[in-house]
């Protein structure tokens, strides 16, 4: 299985957040874009980063695990690594806060 998360649909991202209890929202930006618009409760974990996917495998993989960024290519990016990593709950924000619909800070 190459692919091991699911790309939503905005409405569709925004639903899942609110009934999945155990969540980390995690924006792949950079600290720049980040600051400029997120989504509440977001962690910022640059993708470009050289020590992303360390920073990655140190997380709960029991937990389930929101990804955006600005279009949606990075965080597919870091989805397919997190499911490297052997994450299982891994959701991906289909074109990125740019598409997102809900309450952006």
């Amino acid at each position: 299985g190459e692919k091991n998360y699911t790309s939503l649909e905005p409405e569709d991202f925004q639903k899942m957040i609110r009934e999945t209890s155990k969540s980390m929202i995690i924006d792949v930006r950079s600290r720049n874009e980040f600051d400029d618009e997120k989504i509440p409760h977001a962690m910022n974990i640059d993708i470009m980063n050289p020590n992303f996917n360390k920073k990655l495998s140190k997380f709960d993989k029991e937990k389930t695990y929101f990804m955006y960024c600005q279009k949606g290519g990075r965080s597919a990016r870091a989805c397919k690594r997190l499911a490297k990593l052997g994450f299982e709950k891994v959701y991906n924000l289909k074109g990125g806060i740019n598409n997102y619909t809900g309450r952006t800070v």
